[in-house]
């Protein structure tokens, strides 16, 4: 026989824990593990992400990407981590959005105990590992969740700058082109 019980007057952005124990005409059972239920909801997507490449001594390196974003309202329940979504590209559908935890892990924090905020990727594993080539621009999506659930995708970087490897110019010398 199932009971549900409704906890009254419950407090926004709370967590209550509960235990539970059955009573029949043989007398009272084993309580129950603790079961911590939370008032809050999942997190609000990021809503603005940025991927660019950094500028060492007045030139742009291209040789990395550092992607960015900024932390989403945690609607109640504390966001636990994120997960950094990269487009692996293919060439039937444009490819799709997959986690990789080597190249960017949301769920780390850093020293000072925070989740992280931002990742740097390296141009060749988004070569080698998402099917990128020179010039294209990294294309990424963030989720933020917690205790409750996950967030939805962000929306994709599409005006941010974040290039992958740098295009060189180049001369064509008798039908044949050479890198400058």
């Amino acid at each position: 026989m199932a009971q549900t019980y409704i906890k009254k007057n419950a407090t926004p952005k709370k967590e209550y824990k509960f235990k539970i124990v059955a009573r029949n005409v043989y007398g009272i059972g084993v309580k129950s593990n603790e079961a911590i239920i939370s008032t809050g909801q999942r997190p609000s997507a990021p809503a603005t992400i940025t991927s660019v490449n950094p500028v060492i001594d007045g030139t742009k390196d291209y040789s990395v990407i550092h992607i960015a974003w900024k932390a989403p309202e945690d609607n109640g329940s504390p966001i636990t981590h994120y997960k950094v979504k990269i487009l692996k590209k293919n060439n039937s559908d444009g490819g799709q959005y997959v986690e990789d935890k080597n190249m960017c892990d949301g769920s780390k924090k850093g020293a000072d105990g925070n989740l992280p905020l931002k990742c740097i990727l390296k141009s060749v594993d988004l070569k080698n590992n998402f099917n990128y080539k020179i010039a294209d621009r990294l294309l990424a999506v963030v989720v933020a969740c917690n205790k409750v659930g996950c967030s939805s995708d962000s929306k994709p970087n599409t005006k941010t700058k974040g290039q992958v490897d740098e295009l060189k110019p180049f001369t064509l010398i008798g039908g044949r082109k050479t890198r400058n």
